[in-house]
């Protein structure tokens, strides 16, 4: 008995057995079930997560048939799902002395001893149960069960032990196979698991869903290019296939090459007209080439499926401040923050779009709520520094730096950022210091420095600096 699957959930007769069982129950009057009627109750109450009910059910239907040994083990599996592990194993381990030979008694306790985290007790009754069959084909069904299980319970590395198991078994099962890449993948040893799609490849080279499957781990190792090949073989095998589209079009917006993406997208969209994600993506492919007219139309789209979309009203907003439009942004980027109130991004750009509009307090609060949330984003230290260096709160701007610095380690951009404002304010020697440290750290972003200092091209001791690490 497998009690992962319920065969009959869907079926006329259970549902006219369960609407019966619940008449009797609101009637208070007993009436009478038997055993396989019992089960499929259970069941059918444990598939829709209703322990509650399932209890009373094998309660009824144990007092109604003590001595069935197949209750007695539905009983247990309630348990089980309860977390009763306990009663669960005396249970078990009663019908142990009167069904020695059940293997389902083994793999209940091995499920139970799993989920107690006794994994060497677990793997015995696994073993057990898979050592009492005498088939072939047995043995293969238990080491799949028992593999899917642990997939499950998301442990990829015995799930694969059984598998592989199966596979030994049978090296041509293309279930089997499929899951031996799936887990691979999952504990991210990403050539063997597509090694194994490979062998599903060698069967039937026209599975669009496996060259998918090819295409997203090569993304997971950064290798575009083979991720693109996978999407285009899948794309010609299905050219509707909606993940392919998908991730190809997100492939090549994420390489920046955003004009051939939106094909992709509309490809996507054509499909499912109603995803506002992928209306969002389209609108920052059109964002990202300056055609803000169609990133409003497409970020608009995916707000009228979904009000509060945030990332839709995140994207209006940079749209409306790369157009100086800032009450709009502001406006925009209120209703993001009501939405995802711990989102750093969204506070940062709340910061900076609150600055041009000269408001102070609120620009500043939002910057320090925003590097709470995200205290390594250097973009966010170094633009509340020049806030606070544009309010000539130059010391302020200098100690916010340090405070970065300590917590970023070896930036550049903040070791420059430091030694302009320390030049400001003539502390020449930690000025000098930190400069060199930045030259140090990356040359190239000595701009930084000069953008906070112009001034200081002129100083001789920086160009001397500057000439020493050329």
């Amino acid at each position: 008995m497998d009690y992962n699957e319920f065969q009959y959930i869907n079926s006329d007769e259970v549902n006219s057995l369960v609407s019966r069982y619940e008449r009797m129950i609101s009637s208070k009057k007993r009436q009478y079930f038997d055993v396989s009627e019992f089960e499929n109750i259970v069941d059918f109450y444990i598939s829709r997560d209703d322990s509650s009910k399932a209890v009373n059910v094998v309660n009824y239907a144990t007092y109604l048939h003590p001595g069935s040994n197949e209750l007695k083990l539905k009983q247990a599996f309630v348990f089980y799902q309860t977390k009763e592990y306990s009663q669960a194993l005396n249970l078990l381990n009663k019908l142990q002395q009167i069904e020695p030979s059940n293997h389902e008694i083994f793999i209940l306790k091995g499920k139970i001893f799993n989920s107690k985290n006794q994994i060497k007790q677990a793997l015995q009754n696994f073993n057990h149960a898979i050592s009492m069959q005498s088939e072939g084909s047995a043995v293969n069904d238990l080491n799949f069960e028992i593999a899917e299980y642990f997939e499950q319970e998301e442990n990829y590395q015995l799930a694969l032990e059984f598998f592989n198991k199966c596979y030994a078994l049978d090296s041509e099962d293309t279930e089997v196979i499929y899951e031996i890449a799936s887990c691979y993948d999952m504990i991210e040893k990403y050539d063997k698991s597509i090694s194994f799609y490979q062998k599903l490849l060698d069967v039937d080279p026209f599975d669009d869903e496996i060259w998918f499957n090819i295409g997203v781990i090569y993304n997971k190792i950064e290798d575009v290019d083979k991720a693109l090949e996978a999407y285009d073989f899948a794309l010609a095998i299905d050219e509707k296939s909606l993940f392919a589209n998908f991730n190809k079009a997100n492939t090549l917006a994420n390489i920046k090459r955003y004009p051939e993406a939106i094909p992709y997208y509309f490809a996507f969209i054509n499909e499912i007209d109603n995803n506002p994600q992928a209306f969002c993506y389209l609108a920052e492919c059109y964002r990202n080439i300056n055609k803000l007219d169609k990133a409003l139309e497409y970020y608009d789209k995916a707000l009228s499926f979904e009000a509060d979309y945030d990332n839709a009203l995140y994207g209006k907003t940079l749209v409306f401040y790369e157009t100086e439009n800032y009450k709009k942004a502001l406006n925009s980027i209120t209703k993001a923050i009501n939405v995802d109130k711990k989102n750093g991004d969204y506070l940062f750009i709340y910061a900076k779009i609150n600055t041009k509009l000269n408001n102070c307090e609120n620009a500043e609060k939002a910057y320090n709520q925003a590097l709470e949330i995200l205290p390594e984003d250097k973009e966010i230290w170094i633009s509340y520094s020049k806030f606070l260096f544009n309010q000539n709160k130059v010391n302020e701007a200098i100690e916010v730096l340090k405070k970065a610095d300590k917590i970023i380690i070896n930036q550049a951009e903040i070791s420059f950022s430091i030694a302009a404002l320390l030049l400001k304010i003539n502390n020449d020697d930690q000025a000098f210091n930190f400069f060199e440290k930045g030259l140090v750290i990356d040359f190239n972003q000595a701009n930084v420095f000069f953008s906070f200092n112009p001034q200081a091209k002129t100083n001789e001791k920086i160009k001397s600096l500057i000439d020493k690490y050329k």
